[in-house]
């Protein structure tokens, strides 16, 4: 996991974008 911040935009996988 990269980032928490957008956690749930793409299932909450590693989405930092």
């Amino acid at each position: 996991m990269a980032t928490s911040t957008e956690r749930g935009a793409s299932g909450g996988t590693h989405v930092e974008r």
